[in-house]
């Protein structure tokens, strides 16, 4: 096996440090598939991915997929795009998520594209959960995208997500077929979950909230 040198990063995360994290990743659609494979690039050592879903031919310019991998289930064909640029340890399952289910030790990332399997996860998998030192839960629509993150072992901070950013899904705002994703959303939500998990690791403090719209962005830089 051919080892994945990390010097030239070294000074911004400890490889050692990365290589002892495990992250499990809930949902492998443009959020979670991005960070998965950017939190290998980065030298993660282990990942526990979750999906039951299969890869299609509309997930292919947004998600982490190859067109080799249409018809496969979304976590088995993540993990061999993840052994293609690391060593880190990975776990399939290829499964839906219903809560209730428990995880390894560390990091979670909720990456799921329907609000009650969120709180499901939210309350009966991670809350005083102290194994799971920080949840990401990251969203996206076009060319929005929103990450809370929070320490499920503080009540006050679950309590706080299901007062303020849970909703039922039947209120999600409807997004024309069209203009639901687009590639570079995954990618640049995809790297700032990973420098999430990079500052945990770093015993740094990590934002709680973070929303952006890109074009808004690129409009105020331009203006």
């Amino acid at each position: 096996m051919t080892a994945v040198s990390y010097t030239r990063q070294s000074a911004i995360l400890d490889p050692d440090l990365a290589k002892a994290t495990h992250v499990t990743i809930c949902g492998l659609g443009t959020v979670g598939s991005h960070a998965a494979i950017e939190l290998a690039r980065m030298g993660v050592g282990a990942m526990t991915i979750i999906d039951g879903d299969t890869v299609e031919e509309h997930n292919l310019p947004s998600q982490g997929y190859e067109l080799a991998d249409i018809g496969r289930n979304k976590a088995e064909a993540l993990a061999d795009r993840i052994s293609a640029v690391s060593n880190a340890k990975v776990t399939v399952k290829p499964v839906m998520l219903e809560g209730g289910e428990m995880f390894e030790p560390g990091p979670v990332v909720m990456a799921v594209d329907n609000m009650e399997v969120r709180k499901m996860l939210v309350n009966d998998s991670l809350a005083d959960m102290l194994d799971h030192p920080l949840v990401i839960d990251g969203r996206m629509g076009g060319k929005m995208w929103q990450l809370i993150a929070f320490d499920p072992g503080e009540q006050d901070k679950v309590s706080n997500w299901n007062n303020n950013y849970y909703f039922p899904q039947s209120e999600a705002a409807e997004i024309p077929c069209g203009g639901r994703t687009v590639s570079f959303i995954g990618s640049f939500i995809g790297g700032v979950i990973a420098s999430y998990i990079c500052r945990q690791i770093n015993d740094q403090e990590v934002p709680f909230f973070l929303t952006g719209d890109l074009d808004n962005y690129l409009n105020t830089r331009m203006g």
